[in-house]
């Protein structure tokens, strides 16, 4: 738990100090209604700084000497995901290196799927099931984003193949 409230506490200096920040960005067209590049910045800095503030505020669930894990009830139970191996935070590092880098060359969909999937393989077990859901899930949610991103919000972005 302890761990908990100092992971909060830096997630809200980090969302007050981007809320602070976005507010410095300019907007080019406020005079046509446009909202302006700095309300998503902002309303990210405003829900990490609220999330931060409840993650280090909250209460723990049972106080020393209350009743343990083992003897709560299953669906209260906490389920503990080992950290992956240090070979694997590795491989994450550069599959997100190797995302930015690719970014340009291939595009938003196809590097997204790359990088989706590459995640969730090193974090789950490989299996055939598993890379197939891994690889369909990534496809999907790649579509999925670039389509709101590029159709919905109408933002330009390179290599996005629904939208």
């Amino acid at each position: 738990m302890p761990e908990d409230r100092v992971i909060g506490t830096v997630l809200a200096i980090l969302g007050v100090a981007m809320t602070a920040y976005s507010m410095t960005i300019p907007a080019p067209f406020a005079s046509s209604g446009d909202l302006g590049p700095a309300v998503l910045p902002q309303l990210l800095g405003i829900l990490m700084t609220i999330l931060g503030l409840l993650l280090a505020l909250r209460k723990p669930r049972t106080q020393p000497g209350e009743a343990t894990e083992e003897s709560l009830p299953a669906d209260e139970q906490v389920v503990r995901i080992a950290a992956p191996s240090r070979n694997r935070q590795i491989l994450l590092g550069v599959a997100l290196v190797a995302f930015i880098a690719l970014f340009d060359k291939l595009g938003f969909t196809l590097s997204a799927v790359l990088f989706l999937m590459a995640t969730m393989a090193l974090l789950g077990p490989f299996t055939r099931a598993h890379l197939m859901r891994a690889g369909g899930l990534s496809l999907s949610v790649a579509l999925a984003l670039g389509y709101i991103l590029n159709g919905l919000l109408g933002l330009t972005i390179p290599g996005v193949w629904i939208g």
